[in-house]
């Protein structure tokens, strides 16, 4: 696959997996059925997706929803800094399905995951490795530079 193949193949995953998270938002704040048990392994019986506790975790499924279209946003913008957006939607994401990760289809826990770990191993050595560089450099050249400069 050349590299523009590639390059759409990871838009519309990431597509597909950031509107996903749609699905426990919904559950949370609507009654609309998406297919969730309405338990988390994590909380109490005492605590379903639609208590308060599950309100806050349907932000955050909602937070990794727009925090992945930003990514999206930026990776068609054809901007480095779409790496960072698409690092900090899996860790939302995976902070938002773990705890209900019993509550979720089998396939959509598995698939979610899957692509969050990807992302993850994917994206991180890069970046470690550019932030690794920019801390050796001399101080006055780190002083100045943003978060987004560490992903290049």
């Amino acid at each position: 696959m050349n590299t523009q193949g590639f390059r759409w193949a990871v838009i519309l995953i990431l597509f597909l997996h950031g509107v996903g998270h749609i699905m426990g938002f919904f559950a949370a704040w609507t009654d609309i059925a998406v297919g969730f048990n309405t338990n988390s392994w994590i909380f109490s019986a005492d605590v379903p997706i639609q208590s308060v506790v599950g309100k806050v975790f349907g932000l955050l499924w909602l937070a990794a929803l727009l925090t992945y279209a930003w990514a999206l946003w930026r990776l068609l913008m054809q901007r480095e800094d779409w790496r960072l957006a698409a690092l900090m939607a899996s860790i939302l994401s995976l902070g938002a399905i773990l705890p209900w990760w019993n509550s979720l289809p089998t396939l959509s826990a598995l698939g979610a995951t899957f692509v969050d770990l990807v992302v993850l191993i994917a994206l991180l050595p890069a970046w470690g490795y550019g932030l690794a560089q920019r801390l050796a450099a001399p101080q006055s050249e780190t002083l100045d530079r943003s978060i987004g400069d560490f992903v290049k």
